[in-house]
């Protein structure tokens, strides 16, 4: 057999009981591979097939791994989700190779991810604030279930462009997510190493602690990031400020063109690395980012999403 047959992936063209079959790569993470798919047996549509890593699918015994207990334990729980900002999943099942790989299909997202930002395409911040506040008040959803994400970031945010409402924000992946209620997803950090994205995770996660405020951190950093087109800071350290905040390396009033002082005030909060000063939840950030966009007089688009996702 050729280096090239060895190194060749053997999922696009592949027939998934035909139902499905895989077209294309779109994407890799960490744990899992993106591959565009078509769904045969209902119009034909476009979906997106997420499958385990086959290093995370070999077997030392019958019984499976943790990141396929975990992959299936997540495909299980995202049914149970009803706010729109979570991707959809219409089905799952297992590959039929060699080593056999479960795998999701999910609604196909078409959309910029929020990491594909560049500096000078970043979004106005009453928008960044909107994005922050609706994937707050999905988290809440999530949060009352047990959840906490860990890994939240812009590479796993999909906008979707929803017809007269904007860019909606979407979440696809709960690789690293962990929940007391969940013993299959594990309680903290599993293996005993840093588990997120810095520098848009928590300093906590470093010492393999989480709840929900860790997800509050996160959200701070990527409003900042919206923003801006710019993490708080760059690198793998949190630095400190002498108020003990992780305040950013340039204020996002400085990135951006009109930011209240009350938005960088929040996000200070958020990226404190003592969690005690972040909002107590994401219910009440979501709560506050929403209070900011109207004293401002978010109209059009914006104040339709806002209607359509503001918690009561």
């Amino acid at each position: 057999m050729s280096i090239m047959n060895l190194l060749r992936d053997p999922l696009p063209g592949l027939d998934l009981g035909g139902r499905y079959r895989i077209l294309s790569k779109l994407g890799s993470g960490s744990v899992s591979d993106v591959y565009l798919g078509r769904q045969a047996n209902l119009g034909d549509r476009t979906v997106a097939v997420r499958v385990l890593k086959e290093i995370h699918c070999r077997r030392t015994s019958d019984a499976p791994g943790i990141h396929e207990r975990r992959f299936l334990v997540e495909a299980q729980l995202f049914p149970l989700l009803k706010h729109p900002c979570f991707a959809r999943i219409h089905d799952v099942g297992f590959t039929p190779t060699e080593e056999p790989r479960p795998f999701m299909i999910m609604e196909y997202l078409e959309g910029p991810r929020l990491a594909d930002l560049q500096p000078a395409e970043p979004l106005p911040w009453e928008e960044a604030a909107l994005v922050g506040a609706t994937l707050a008040s999905a988290l809440t959803e999530l949060h009352a279930l047990g959840v906490v994400l860990r890994d939240l970031s812009p590479a796993n945010i999909i906008l979707e462009e929803v017809p007269g409402l904007g860019r909606l924000p979407k979440l696809f992946d709960f690789s690293h997510a962990v929940a007391d209620s969940i013993p299959e997803l594990g309680t903290g950090n599993d293996d005993g190493l840093f588990v997120g994205s810095a520098p848009f995770s928590a300093p906590e996660l470093a010492l393999g602690r989480s709840d929900p405020r860790a997800d509050v951190f996160s959200l701070g950093a990527i409003v900042h990031f919206a923003a801006s087109g710019q993490p708080p800071w760059s690198g793998t350290v949190w630095p400190r400020s002498t108020s003990g905040l992780i305040l950013p390396q340039t204020p996002l009033g400085k990135l951006a063109k009109g930011v209240p002082r009350a938005l960088e005030s929040l996000l200070a909060a958020c990226l404190s690395p003592n969690k005690e000063d972040r909002p107590a939840t994401a219910a009440r950030l979501s709560e506050l980012l929403f209070e900011l966009i109207a004293a401002k007089g978010a109209g059009g688009k914006r104040s339709s999403l806002m209607d359509l996702l503001r918690l009561r």
